[in-house]
């Protein structure tokens, strides 16, 4: 997500964001991602990714608090790394709603996904 594209938006949901790094959360230990084939994602998506979570921008934690839009973070409960209440507190009047499904919240739990997704959009709305 980017910190700024928010001013733009006039809502803004967060799903499960594995790891995502932050000044205070950097991604440790982790062995590098290797490819291992053909994906059904751009290869050069992950390796900027994962370079963004091992060394990440101080920038986009502090960018959380000028967030002004309506925002839904969407924690994929124990299952996840991501520790979803930081960051849903660091944004303003950001609401976090936990599914218990891990880091594809989307997939394994697609139902009560779209539900939490409909209710927010919904709610603020009005």
């Amino acid at each position: 997500m980017s910190t700024c594209a928010h001013r733009r938006r006039r809502h803004v949901i967060v799903p499960d964001l594995r790891g995502h790094g932050g000044s205070d959360h950097p991604i440790t230990g982790r062995p590098p991602i290797e490819e291992d084939g053909p994906a059904p994602f751009d290869w050069r998506m992950m390796h900027e990714t994962e370079r963004r979570l091992i060394d990440p921008d101080p920038a986009w934690v502090a960018g959380l608090g000028t967030i002004k839009a309506p925002t839904l973070v969407l924690s994929g409960g124990a299952a996840s790394p991501l520790d979803a209440a930081d960051i849903a507190g660091r944004i303003p009047g950001a609401r976090l709603v936990t599914i218990e499904a891990g880091h594809l919240i989307h997939v394994g739990a697609r139902e009560e996904f779209l539900r939490a997704v409909d209710a927010f959009l919904d709610e603020s709305t009005m």
